[in-house]
């Protein structure tokens, strides 16, 4: 299944998905499963502005189920839209607090939000908690983190911690053909028949032994190792990850 993001659409969801997602500026491919085959925790959205410059991408994780989720996930939905043109997605991530806060929520959301500004061929980056995107050009052997630099002013903390706390925002350059890869808890957190977890260190093993950033063959590369290591039992917890790849 494909799914093509018009110039001033937000696209959303928190069921199961597997699906190949592609706006004028990226293409990605993205699978989601919740731990109870239903409704789960991890959010996934897509915009692009009404210019049809600004590709954004966010992906959240709320602790628990029901009420909470439909909350944050109509939180995002609507500062997406209300930021749609705006490249700052740090902002997203500061609304999405005050929300948090003012709702009661203790600490219960992690969050990132990716923008692609296709014109100027940059990519800004935020997190809320969140684990850091990987990175890879398509010049490179290997991914690397993408981690925010070192602030005495931004804390970048969980969403819902405290109504004042600010979160930062950072930029990079990339060129067309290179990738990223976006991930939930889930993903590190899947376990085997041992009790062991998959780990970062073994996402990033198998992310490198893809030889190309097409985004369909990490995703389903990633899906393969991930099925092996666990059984095909993914009732841990929530898993979202995808792959994308600069037009």
């Amino acid at each position: 299944m494909q799914k093509k993001i018009e110039c001033g659409e937000v696209w959303c969801g928190t069921n199961g998905k597997d699906v190949n997602v592609t706006t004028n500026g990226i293409e990605a491919s993205l699978f989601s499963a919740a731990c109870d085959g239903g409704k789960g925790g991890d959010i996934y959205y897509f915009s692009v502005c009404n210019s049809d410059l600004l590709s954004r991408i966010s992906i959240a994780d709320v602790m628990g189920h029901g009420k909470a989720v439909a909350d944050i996930s109509e939180f995002m939905c609507n500062s997406l839209r209300d930021k749609m043109n705006n490249t700052q997605g740090n902002e997203v991530l500061a609304d999405l607090n005050v929300a948090a806060v003012d709702y009661g929520y203790k600490a219960l959301t992690t969050a990132m939000v990716v923008g692609w500004y296709r014109e100027q061929k940059t990519l800004f980056f935020s997190y809320a908690g969140h684990h850091p995107a990987f990175v890879r050009r398509k010049t490179d052997i290997q991914w690397c983190s993408l981690t925010l630099p070192k602030s005495e002013h931004a804390i970048n903390l969980p969403l819902g911690v405290g109504r004042e706390y600010t979160y930062e925002q950072s930029s990079i350059t990339l060129e067309s053909g290179d990738a990223l890869f976006i991930f939930t808890d889930g993903v590190l957190e899947a376990n085997n028949s041992e009790g062991l977890f998959f780990g970062e260190e073994n996402l990033k093993k198998v992310l490198n032994e893809n030889s190309s950033n097409d985004p369909l063959e990490i995703k389903s590369n990633i899906l393969m190792k991930l099925n092996t290591f666990t059984g095909g039992d993914f009732s841990h917890d929530d898993i979202t990850f995808m792959a994308i790849r600069i037009k």
